[in-house]
Parts: C-alpha cells; structure tokens; sequence
C-alpha cells in the first residue's frame, strides 16, 4: 500500500500549485534548507507523520473508480470501506445501465447514450442545458471525425447554437470545435486536435454519469467547464502530479532525496536524486 503524507486532500485547480499553498510545502522547504534524505531515513519517519485519515483515503479511491467508470466495484467498495455512507438504490440507480451508457460515449455512440440516458433519468436533458450542450458538442464531434460536415452544421446551427447563445464560454468551445471543419485531418490539427481525443469522451462520460447518480452539482459544475480532460478533475491523478511536480522542484533546487520513480509499484529509485527533467 502507498502511504500517503498529505494532511488534506486538495481540489484538482492546478497542475503546478504553489509550493506555500500545498500539504507538501513543509516537507519540501525543510529539504530545501540543506537537509537531505535517504531512502531508507525516509521510509523509517513515516510511523511519525501526520497521514490522511483512512476515511479520507477511501473517499480518494472512490472518486477514482467513480472516474474510470468502475461503477460496480465503486458501489461495492463504498458498502465495505468504513468513512463512507452506504449507497441508496435512488441515489445510484441503474448500475448496468450507467455502465452501458459509459460504454457507448466513450466508443463514441452519442445517439444510443441518449436513449439510453432517457431511460435512466427521463427529462434530465430538458432541465439541464450545460449537460445537453456538452453532449450534443460530442455528437458534433463524432459527425466530425467520421467527415460528415453537412450533419455537423446542422446540428450547429439546430441543437447548439440555441444553447450556446446562453452562456459565453460555451460559444467559444462551440467555434473551436467547428473550426475543425476547416482541416484535412482535424484530429492533427495541433490548435484543435485535442477536441477529437479521447480525453472529451472520458468527460463525458465522467458527467454523465454523475447526473445520472445524483452528484448534480458535480456535473453541473463540469458541463459548464472549459472542456478539457476530466482526468484533471480526478483527485488521485491531481496529487501525483503534484507529487511528481514536488520532486522536480527538489530536483531542480540540488535537494537529494528517495526520488518516487515507479507509481504503480511505490518504488524508489535505489540512489538519492541529484536532478533531471520533468516527469509530469
């Protein structure tokens, strides 16, 4: 098991937070200072450190399984771990058909996920237009990535346009995502390349299935975001990049120090850093 020396598990804002704002910054300015440290020092202090409650660090797996799209082992986790509420049937309903509607955004079948979105929560689309915005921009991009730029506009112009006239910040994905028309090969396009990467359909994917769950906040709060990868919003994959950006500023500062080099695994490299790039 990774042990985990954090105090609090922190909002994914930032790839690269500031040192003084962040639970490792007292370790960090401390080594900084001249101290160093060898692996098996560091191993040994850390009985004395102040680690994340176990509570905590259930709710940590929970929100990366919920991310992944491992619903059944999420459900199933949050009834065994202790800290963390039993799941309601209301409140997590459908879990095969959260799963099949998952499936189908993520292959990129945005018609059968709003059938099957219907099933699963009927009405949800009407009273949520940041939702049906994002996923009727998806649909746009799957008409994009397949070349069928006539359908694309009219979906543009029918389904989104309407939409987007509420809120700026949708606007402005909405022409990003239609200046891919423009290209040969839209998916290389190295401005707009990204809309067609796999990453948007995680996304939503990830909202999703919160609105069908009930997390609406949640959703709501990502629907109206900026569109990027959703990976960044899972709270694991944000503390390892800030652990691996922690290193590379001890690195760069001439710190040694047990330089964490395999995650899966928790391993440590076998001598103490003396430096290198970047591993983000």
């Amino acid at each position: 098991r990774i042990r985990l020396g954090i105090r609090h598990l922190a909002p994914a804002e930032s790839t690269a937070p500031s040192s003084a704002a962040t639970p490792l910054a007292p370790a960090a300015s401390s080594m900084a200072s001249g101290r160093d440290c060898r692996p098996d020092q560091w191993l040994a202090s850390l009985p004395e450190r102040q680690l994340a409650p176990e509570q905590d660090l259930n709710r940590l797996l929970l929100d990366y399984l919920r991310h992944q799209g491992h619903l059944e082992a999420a459900e199933a986790f949050q009834r065994e771990a202790r800290g963390l509420p039993t799941p309601e049937t209301a409140a997590v309903p459908h879990a095969e058909l959260r799963c099949r509607i998952r499936e189908a955004v993520q292959s990129g079948r945005i018609d059968e996920a709003v059938e099957l979105l219907e099933l699963a929560r009927p009405g949800l689309l009407a009273s949520r237009p940041g939702l049906e915005f994002r996923l009727r921009l998806q649909q746009l991009l799957e008409l994009v990535r397949v070349g069928r730029p006539s359908e694309a506009l009219d979906l543009a112009q029918q389904r989104l346009a309407p939409l987007a006239e509420a809120r700026p910040e949708r606007l402005s994905d909405l022409e990003e995502a239609m200046a891919l028309l423009a290209f040969e090969r839209p998916a290389e396009s190295a401005a707009f390349g990204h809309w067609l990467g796999q990453g948007q359909r995680r996304q939503l994917a990830g909202l999703l299935d919160a609105a069908i769950a009930g997390r609406d906040a949640e959703a709501d709060a990502e629907a109206d975001g900026d569109g990027r990868d959703a990976a960044a919003r899972c709270r694991l994959d944000y503390l390892l990049r800030l652990l691996l950006w922690s290193q590379d500023r001890l690195a760069s500062a001439g710190v040694r120090f047990p330089r964490l080099t395999d995650l899966a695994g928790a391993g440590f490299d076998g001598a103490p850093s003396s430096g290198g790039g970047s591993l983000v």
